[in-house]
């Protein structure tokens, strides 16, 4: 995608990009073996199980040697779900502790910033037209983050 189509998209909010299973492997594996080693990720803007992120985190979480992943998505008008995967069957993306939220799941929610707390790292793939505030808001959170948009990639590990 070409930054045109990224400043159409801006303009007319059109958040939904989705990043491909093969671009995050690409970009991941190892490129960021030792960072990864021993923390907690967490997938903030996350589509849950059909999330190609929590997908790649999850299959290869052994691999990484991750302690802990996290999922949240974005739920509109009502309460989302946080899921979370600390090790067992990574070939099964389902296995997870799924836990209701209160609240839709927004970034900058207090329940989802308290999660965001917690974790060590930030990767997902944000929303086109808040991405300026959603960096400020893991930047002011003090989180690494790689961010992966199509085509963009702003990454500080």
């Amino acid at each position: 995608m070409d930054i045109k189509n990224l400043h159409k998209a801006k303009k007319n909010k059109a958040d939904e990009f989705y990043t491909l299973y093969k671009d995050i492997e690409n970009e991941i594996k190892g490129n960021y073996d030792s960072q990864l080693e021993n923390k907690i990720v967490l997938m903030n803007c996350n589509d849950g199980f059909d999330s190609n992120f929590w997908s790649y985190f999850h299959q290869n979480f052994s691999y990484h040697k991750l302690k802990k992943i996290i999922g949240i998505s974005y739920q509109n008008d009502k309460s989302a779900c946080k899921i979370e995967y600390t090790g067992g069957n990574d070939a099964n993306i389902y296995d997870a502790c799924i836990t209701k939220l209160s609240r839709n799941g927004n970034f900058s929610s207090k329940e989802s910033t308290e999660i965001l707390k917690g974790a060590d790292l930030v990767v997902t793939n944000p929303p086109f037209s808040l991405f300026r505030d959603y960096i400020n808001h893991i930047v002011e959170h003090k989180k690494d983050f790689i961010e992966m948009v199509e085509g963009v990639k702003s990454i500080k590990i």
